[in-house]
């Protein structure tokens, strides 16, 4: 399979485009045809880095970077009960860990990948994959939010703070935002909240 592999920290020009192994999945695994994938902060602070690096992977290398993803299910481990083979998914591969979602396929953990919805792209899927989950587990996993309570939610536009805004109101929080004056009009539109408090 085709994959974008780095040997050492650094610039992009430290990636390289070969063929290696298409991975094998184990049990608890589905194996993915990469459609789409998104680069975050932690995707190029790994690349630049070579502590990261070694704190992800140890003295393994080379090594292929990349956790969101967007893609078709092509084969499914023994435990899987979950998905089926040509299910659309999408998802966070082994974070923090090793993802290798810069690949032509990846072996996932099924719990770490969710139904893509049929409304939106692969790009848009793997795109809000971050994002999502740190909202996600900031309100929910953490913050155990219910309905009714107050959250202030900084940088209500943002990419985190977008997804959060809809998270609180799908369980009924009463929410209150802020956001730079300049772009109040776009988090109106895009994602109500109670209050908006707006800064220069």
């Amino acid at each position: 399979m085709k994959a974008i592999i780095l040997n050492n920290s650094g610039s992009v020009d430290n990636f390289n485009y070969v063929h290696v192994s298409k991975p094998s999945i184990k049990e608890n695994e589905v194996l993915v045809k990469v459609t789409s994938v998104s680069v975050n902060p932690v995707d190029y602070k790994a690349r630049e880095n070579e502590g990261t690096l070694n704190w992800l992977f140890g003295e393994q290398r080379p090594v292929i970077l990349g956790w969101d993803l967007s893609g078709i299910i092509q084969e499914v481990g023994k435990n899987v009960s979950d998905f089926k083979i040509d299910d659309a998914v999408f998802g966070m591969a082994n974070f923090p860990g090793n993802g290798s979602a810069y690949a032509e396929y990846v072996a996932v953990p099924s719990s770490h990948l969710t139904l893509k919805p049929a409304n939106i792209s692969h790009q848009e899927a793997a795109a809000a994959t971050l994002a999502v989950l740190t909202a996600w587990q900031a309100l929910v996993t953490n913050g155990n939010i219910k309905k009714d309570n107050k959250v202030l939610i900084h940088g209500a536009s943002g990419g985190v703070g977008h997804y959060a805004i809809q998270i609180a109101k799908h369980f009924g929080a009463y929410v209150i935002g802020t956001s730079s004056e300049k772009i109040k009009n776009l988090c109106c539109k895009m994602v109500p909240t109670n209050i908006l408090i707006t800064q220069k």
